[in-house]
């Protein structure tokens, strides 16, 4: 498993080596990062650690790119990583990549320190400072988005975030014809607030705290309703099914979602129809 942390971390920090303006492709490192804690998780059955394996072994080839080696620098530092998520409680891409990307990789750092050579820390940085591109248009009907103030009177802490999450996420998905579907942001909205939980665990209270102004944002946008409504159903899943990762499993970002669900589920009383959900909706072609 600390194979695919490892390879996570380098498909990170190759982003902006493959394009220094990317981005998106940092879902193929969160990706093996986020399989590899779930093969650690004892969730899963041999079998399907195995599929799951074998499903990351797949990304690794296919996106060959991404995994090329990177030149060793002469020290070690984690701080580009932290300033970076620092920088993005200031102006926050409200889907969170940036977010749940740094924190992946400050998670495998803090396990294995050895890892932080300074030529990986600071191209992951960038990785997150190009995540910062203001996207919001992508938020039904919201003509004044960077004005916009929540209508959430309570106070959130970063426990709450994960329960409120579920909960926002769980609702019914939308579409119409020139909005995207709206089931990828009710995926980011729980995995963005799990990373913000992770980093309060790694020791990181005050950066964690001053994001939970947009993921509360996030979480409101994303509950905007377009023209068509489509419910996805609550189709059970079976995470120790070793099919779940071969076939079923088409969407890198469902690996983000079983992680983030699982991990928080282990601490946190959630009710498992909103994963079911989740996973059934970003499965469906519209």
């Amino acid at each position: 498993m600390d194979y695919y942390k490892e390879k996570g971390l380098h498909a990170l920090a190759n982003v902006i080596h493959v394009d220094k303006t990317g981005w998106f492709h940092g879902h193929i490192g969160a990706s093996l990062i986020t399989g590899a804690y779930l093969l650690e998780s004892g969730l899963l059955s041999s079998y399907a650690e195995t599929s799951l394996q074998a499903r990351l072994d797949i990304i690794i080839e296919s996106y060959s790119d991404y995994f090329q080696p990177i030149t060793r620098s002469c020290f070690t530092d984690i701080m580009p990583i932290e300033k970076a998520l620092n920088a993005c409680t200031k102006q926050q891409n409200l889907s969170g990549y940036g977010f749940i990307y740094g924190t992946l990789a400050l998670r495998v750092l803090h396990q294995f320190p050895e890892l932080a050579d300074s030529n990986i820390t600071n191209a992951i940085a960038q990785l997150i400072h190009n995540c910062q591109k203001d996207k919001w248009a992508k938020y039904y009907d919201l003509n004044n988005r960077h004005n916009y103030q929540s209508i959430s009177c309570q106070t959130i802490t970063v426990f709450d975030i994960c329960q409120l999450a579920v909960e926002k996420s769980a609702q019914p998905m939308f579409i119409n014809s020139h909005q995207p579907f709206f089931t990828g942001e009710k995926i980011h909205g729980l995995t963005h607030a799990y990373a913000i939980y992770q980093l309060n665990q790694l020791g990181y209270e005050h950066i964690a705290h001053d994001a939970l102004k947009h993921t509360i944002k996030q979480l409101e946008f994303a509950a905007h309703t377009s023209g068509t409504t489509i419910t996805a159903e609550a189709k059970a899943i079976n995470l120790h099914d070793p099919a779940i990762w071969n076939e079923d499993c088409a969407n890198k970002n469902q690996l983000k979602l079983a992680y983030s669900f699982c991990e928080m589920a282990l601490e946190l009383t959630l009710d498992s129809r909103c994963l079911h959900k989740l996973w059934e909706a970003i499965s469906t072609k519209v």
